[in-house]
Parts: structure tokens; sequence; C-alpha cells
């Protein structure tokens, strides 16, 4: 046999011999010119799917060392000598294999140019006889419920793998190996609370010297907290500044932040943030008051993994409100929660009841001023976005 490749069709795999080759026990060591060549083996092809997750990253340290003067003991830090440590974790999600044919399975492959790999019984003896062309093993695998999506990032990945090896002896050996992509549906309908309305308010004094100026009270509204990409996020925004200081502008900004744990050789939390959205609006002067609403639009490019079931990576969304001051002051923020999916909320919202509940909060907070119903947004839900098939093949090549 002068070689075997390789090749997977979906939910098959599929081994082209080049000549016609025959496994049989107690083969010879010379061949005619025009015999099929034989080896003394026992003849496999093992498909094994795995799926896992894992973290790495290195950080580079200042090294101690210990002086000794008069007796005594100190520690200083050796500046120009570092030392480099991994911090690692790892995850098996399943682990599966599969026997497809040689050893004690007795089912035959289906052969497209119409051969068929058999097993020849000779002198009590059995061999596998493979013919020239395609040999195809069809199989099929029922992944586990509630795995985490195929991810991948800097500091750690969540990986699915199949992996095939035609297994004779003297190392006579052909594998290849592909990764294949899990797309956990992340249905923002099975969380409730989501759909709940959410409405914080900070209030902030400036101080200048001996004279303490009013409140600046800002309260950001949320009408629900669940979204897909492709959506826009309506936040209605209250500042009252009743203060001596001007507030400059106001800072809307959809954050993202991953988080790795290590578990070896210590536990440890390293966090990658990212700016999803960042938009900047008008401020409000001293002793004056503003509502704006602004509609935060999600960007449709963005993949959302579901990684609820990963326990050393998860992926955290927040919508941060900012009131920027100058003077040396510290900025007021405020932050909501937010959960991104996949599976669009269908609860029916009523814009109606949303410009009635924030109203009344305003009267609570500022009796002298009223909202025009014009002011606040239409909150309708986009169409759903359709969620790929829950695995799909990316082949890559060994």
């Amino acid at each position: 046999m002068r070689s075997l490749d390789i090749d997977y069709e979906w939910t098959s795999l599929i081994i082209v011999a080049d000549d016609d080759s025959r496994f049989a026990p107690g083969g010879d060591d010379a061949y005619y010119r025009n015999d099929p060549v034989k080896y003394d083996l026992n003849f496999e092809v093992k498909l094994k799917f795995k799926g896992e997750g894992n973290v790495l990253w290195r950080e580079h340290n200042a090294m101690s060392r210990r002086n000794s003067r008069n007796g005594l003991r100190k520690h200083s830090l050796t500046h120009n000598k570092t030392k480099t440590e991994r911090y690692t974790a790892k995850e098996e999600y399943f682990n599966h294999k599969i026997l497809l044919a040689g050893g004690e399975r007795e089912q035959l492959p289906q052969v497209k140019n119409g051969f068929v790999g058999r097993w020849i019984p000779e002198n009590g003896l059995r061999k596998l006889h493979l013919k020239e062309g395609e040999h195809v093993y069809p199989f099929s695998v029922s992944l586990p419920d509630n795995l985490p999506s195929s991810f991948e990032e800097e500091y750690g990945r969540v990986q699915y793998t199949a992996k095939v090896v035609i297994n004779v002896p003297y190392d006579i050996k052909k594998g290849k190996e592909i990764a294949f992509e899990v797309i956990s549906s992340l249905n923002l309908n099975d969380e409730p609370s989501l759909a709940e309305p959410k409405i914080l308010e900070r209030e902030k004094f400036y101080c200048c010297c001996c004279c303490k100026s009013g409140p600046m009270t800002m309260i950001v509204y949320v009408p629900f907290t669940g979204f897909v990409p492709g959506q826009s996020i309506p936040v209605t925004i209250e500042l009252d500044n009743n203060s001596n200081v001007d507030v400059d502008s106001i800072k809307i900004k959809l954050e993202r932040v991953l988080k790795f744990k290590a578990r070896f050789p210590s536990s440890k939390i390293k966090s990658k943030p990212f700016t999803i959205v960042n938009a900047c609006i008008d401020g409000v002067e001293k002793h004056t008051s503003k509502t704006r609403m602004e509609q935060i639009k999600i960007p449709n490019s963005l993949t959302i993994p579901n990684l609820k079931h990963c326990g050393i990576i998860t992926d955290t969304y927040t919508l941060n409100v900012e009131a920027c001051v100058n003077d040396g002051y510290i900025n007021e923020v405020i932050s909501v929660n937010i959960k991104l999916g996949n599976a669009p909320l269908t609860i029916a919202i009523n814009a109606h009841q949303f410009d009635y509940s924030f109203q009344t909060l305003n009267q609570s907070y500022f009796s002298r001023k009223q909202i025009s119903e014009n002011s606040h947004p239409s909150v309708g839900l986009t169409e759903p976005i359709s969620v790929p098939g829950y695995a799909q093949l990316v082949i890559q090549s060994n």
C-alpha cells in the first residue's frame, strides 16, 4: 500500500487507498511486482471526539532573595531577575471514542465506487482486504446537553475536535484532526428578570472650601436589560444639577469584560475589558435640569458565546453612564448590568406604560418638571435573529 488519504464529509469518514492493499496476519516480506503488499497487523480505524476548555497566561515577577549581614537576614527584590509564572486551568466537557473498523468491530464500511472492504477468512484467521477507491464510514454522535459555545481569545478558549487515526503496527499510521464549532443558543427568555425595567439613581455633592452646594442627581432608566446584536438599548437619563459645578458632558459606554480563571499553581483571575459602544452627549450646566433619551445600537457583527456552563471563562456586559465634571472632582458613574444573547426577548412591551412609569418616577424627584411623551423611545423589539445550526464543521488540515 503506497498511501492512504483521509477526509471528512460531514457525517462520514472517507479513506482513499491508491492501490489494492491487503492486510493479513503472517504476511511475507518479499513480493512479486504485481502482488498486493501484505502487512502483519491488526487494522483499526478509530474516531475520537473531544470538547475542552483551557486557560493560559504568563506573568513575569521580580525575584526575591535573602541577604545575610551580621547574622541578620533581610529580604530584598532583585530587579534584574524575573520569574515567569504560568497560570492555567482546564475543563473537559466530553470525550467520546468510536471504533469504526478493525479490532472486534464487525460492521463493514460502505464504498462509493462499488467495492466493499471485507473480512476474508484464511486458514482460520481473518484479514481485511481494502480495495482501491473511497471507503466511507458513516457515523453519528449526539453532543451532550449544556455545552458552552466554541470560543477563542488571547488567554483562553473552548474547543471541540474530532480526530481519526488508522492504527497499524510498526508505526504505519495515518491521522487527521478537525475542529468543529458548537453554537449553544443563549435564549434571553430563560431569564424572566431581564424583561423587568432597571431604574438607578445617584446623588453627588460637590464641596468647595467652606461652601457646600446643592446635589447633582442623576437617574438612569432602561425598560428591560436583555438584548441581541442588532437591537438598540433605549436609555433615558435624567440629570438635575442643583450644584455649583457644571456637568461638561455625559458619556455612555457599553462595555464587555472577559474573565479567565486559573486554578494552577494558585487561583487567580485575569480580566480583559472591551468597549463595544462609546457615545458622548451634552452635559448640564449648574442649577439646571435635562432629560435625554439615547439609543445605543449593538453592532450586528458582535458574536455572543454561551459560556454559562464554562467554569473558567465568563463574559459580562455593562452599560455605564458617566457624568463628567472638571475642577478636580470625581465623575459620578451609574452602571447597569446588561445581558446579551442570540435569541431575543419575545415579551410584549407597551411604550405608553414605559412613558407613564418613568414620568411618575420623575415627578417623585422633580415635581416641577413634566416629561413630554415625544422624549421617550419606542421600545418595540426587532425581529428575532436566526441562530445558526447547533454544530457546524470548520475543516482544518492536521
